[in-house]
């Protein structure tokens, strides 16, 4: 396992030492619907004592959808190096400055290597968007969401883009003053 601190403070603070904040798993796949997981974790550090750990899980399967990401034509080493690269500046561009950020690449099967990187940093929480895989492909490979609800050591938070359009409850929902909310 191959990890990266990276820290906005002029004193990085490792998460690795005494207990003193809170600390956030955020497991992106790099894709753009990972993002909402990342941005949510900025917010939650931004108003909470938190530590943030950026998880990327590299599953070396010998077939990729592109094969131009597949190890056959770029190595195991620059593949996570990009990897962590990219997660780097993903931190700069989306985390507050000041929040202790911890850049953790590691390879093989997504929801398991998730579950045991929560327990190894000692996560309060994980952040995860679900997967835009289509429902047959779902079918046969599974939903990494639900087994990392199931198996994580902590709390987990599964982020899904909304896509309501209008709403007709819309009314029902519009903020009234204290008194017009008591009784009559």
């Amino acid at each position: 396992m191959k990890t990266t601190t990276l820290a906005h403070s002029t004193a990085p603070t490792p998460l690795t030492t005494a207990r003193a904040s809170r600390r956030i798993l955020v497991a992106l796949d790099l894709t753009a619907d990972s993002h909402l997981a990342l941005q949510y974790a900025a917010r939650l550090a931004k108003t909470e004592n938190t530590s943030v750990c950026l998880l990327h899980v590299v599953d070396f399967e010998p077939f990729k959808p592109t094969m131009m990401e597949s190890p056959v034509y770029l190595s195991a080493a620059h593949i996570i190096s990009r990897a962590e690269r990219h997660l780097r500046m993903l931190a700069h561009q989306n985390l507050p400055a000041g929040v202790p950020v911890r850049i953790v690449v590691l390879a093989g099967k997504t929801a398991p290597e998730v579950v045991k990187a929560a327990k190894g940093i000692c996560a309060d929480l994980i952040v995860l968007s679900a997967p835009s895989q289509n429902w047959l492909a779902r079918l046969f490979s599974g939903d990494p969401a639900r087994w990392i609800e199931s198996h994580a050591p902590c709390s987990v938070v599964v982020l899904r883009e909304t896509n309501y359009g209008a709403c007709d409850c819309s009314a029902e929902f519009e903020p009234r003053s204290a008194t017009d909310a008591l009784p009559a």
